[in-house]
């Protein structure tokens, strides 16, 4: 049913390029872009291929999510490189545990580098707070009561 009515909206939408398409939460950062899949090399980074496809469809702008604050920073450095990326900060439930268990930092230490990477860049690249929130789908990442810290 849901595929009907979303082939229906698309087949009677007006054309693509009459709307400003923004992907709003691209894991660009993650390794399958560079060709890596379970830690293994399958093919050639395709990130520039897959963003281009992207662009010549009618998507305007990215917004590259950041689940963890190395992947933050990354989202951040990846943003730099085109004026049609953004990225959010932010750290995914699944990721909490790195709260505690980052390079000897406590939760506050990590909690204000996110903090700085947003303060450092929000008139240009950080556009949205995220990854956040609480998934107690998959509690074999972090469990509740680390979440709800």
């Amino acid at each position: 049913m849901q595929l009907l009515l979303l082939r229906r909206l698309v087949t009677s939408m007006a054309k693509v390029s009459d709307f400003k398409l923004i992907d709003i939460g691209a894991n660009l950062t993650d390794p399958m872009f560079k060709g890596i899949y379970h830690g293994k090399q399958v093919h050639e980074a395709d990130l520039e291929a897959v963003t281009q496809r992207a662009f010549d469809t009618g998507v305007a702008k990215v917004i590259i999510t950041g689940g963890s604050l190395k992947d933050c920073q990354d989202a951040l450095n990846l943003a730099k490189t085109n004026d049609r990326f953004y990225c959010t900060v932010g750290c995914h439930p699944t990721r909490c545990l790195e709260f505690d268990q980052t390079d000897g930092m406590t939760a506050d230490e990590y909690f204000h580098k996110l903090l700085a990477i947003c303060q450092a860049n929000a008139k240009s690249k950080v556009v949205a707070i995220g990854e956040c929130g609480l998934d107690y789908d998959r509690l074999q990442f972090c469990p509740k009561d680390i979440q709800k810290k």
